[in-house]
């Protein structure tokens, strides 16, 4: 299988809502092993300090002020890269159900099924004097107009 460990990346991140078919809002980040310790965080939060206190129903902390203060510690995995705003339940696991439907298409699978397609677009802008550029794939059809030629305006 190919994966960020598969082909030695340092860094690899997705905005999973628009490609991979995940809720509004979400993204990935892959930050190899040998990079987590160096990185910092960018946001301070609750959800980024070890011993964050718990809340209650209404939001309030159940945080005991005679203890010293809130803890500041981050913590050492990649929990220290999340975002702020309150975390919702319902995305990890639609992120979750997102991900192993887009895994199962299977990369071939997916060019066999938008190949048809893409044909109807190559041939729609020969029918109307453009020209494709080759060589092509499946999913990608690259367009312009002849040389010298200019598309009319609308």
């Amino acid at each position: 299988a190919i994966g960020p460990d598969s082909v030695d990346a340092t860094f690899v991140a997705c905005s999973v809502h628009k490609h991979l078919y995940a809720p509004y809002g979400s993204s990935l980040l892959y930050v190899a092993r040998r990079h987590q310790a160096h990185m910092r965080r960018l946001e301070f939060h609750e959800r980024q300090v070890r011993d964050w206190p718990d809340f209650d129903a209404k939001g309030a902390s159940l945080f005991d002020a005679s203890t010293g203060g809130y803890p500041t510690e981050s913590w050492t995995d990649m929990r220290k890269a999340d975002a702020g705003g309150r975390p919702n339940p319902t995305l990890m696991p639609a992120l979750h159900a997102s991900l192993e439907l887009v895994v199962g298409w299977d990369p071939r699978r997916i060019s066999e099924y938008v190949a048809p397609l893409s044909q109807l677009v190559e041939d729609a802008a020969i029918d109307v004097g453009l020209s494709v550029a080759r060589p092509r794939v499946a999913h990608i059809v690259g367009i312009h107009t002849p040389s010298g030629s200019h598309l009319p305006s609308a």
